[in-house]
């Protein structure tokens, strides 16, 4: 099955999952997901450690003892965390367009920002690939470059991966969902709200 613009006339809606009008789900993502950002930050200092051990030989310190240089701690984390949420959706955005060959939606607003097919729907084992995609590549592609960047880029290189990996938790959290469903289902990605169809047989 491929992904289509039109739904099979058998499907009905078999229910949704919209995070942001779930009050409860919020707070458990929101816990999961610091889990999960202390988890990988872990690994991945563990797996630079392997790659770099010169790096663990001079350790990594962060001092701060002027505004100024407080002033660039805080520019260079806002620039960390905004380019993790752009390049998370550009990600999920890239999957949609191979799959569908339509151009995604993109919502970016103070607090949240996605990425959606919502003239398409999918079937579950895309949509799996579209949700994983940006914990992968981004995960895969920054792991390559940490073997790389000079030693001062480090710290935000290694920040940005468990910022992309903890963040990843609402994308995990609908994949599990979909997985526990029929794989004839499909799935209609609007960008706030994943909603979930299936064969009324």
């Amino acid at each position: 099955m491929r992904a289509t613009r039109h739904l099979p006339e058998d499907y009905h809606r078999a229910g949704s999952l919209d995070i942001s009008e779930d009050a409860r789900l919020q707070v458990l993502l929101t816990v999961a997901g610091a889990v999960l950002f202390v988890g990988f930050g872990w690994l991945f200092l563990f797996v630079l450690g392997w790659m770099r051990p010169d790096v663990g030989a001079m350790g990594m310190s962060l001092e701060v003892a002027s505004v100024g240089q407080l002033l660039s701690l805080v520019l260079v984390l806002a620039l960390v965390v905004a380019g993790v949420i752009v390049l998370h959706e550009a990600v999920h955005g890239l999957f949609f367009w191979l799959i569908t060959g339509s151009k995604p939606v993109f919502r970016f607003r103070v607090v949240f920002a996605s990425a959606g097919a919502p003239d398409w729907y999918l079937p579950c084992r895309q949509y799996t690939v579209v949700g994983v995609a940006p914990l992968v590549v981004i995960t895969g592609i920054g792991l390559i470059l940490l073997a790389a960047v000079p030693h001062e880029w480090l710290p935000p290189a290694l920040l940005f991966l468990s910022l992309n990996a903890g963040g990843s938790v609402g994308d995990l959290a609908v994949v599990v969902w979909l997985r526990a469903q029929p794989p004839t289902c499909v799935a209609n990605d609007r960008g706030d709200r994943v909603t979930l169809y299936r064969p009324r047989s």
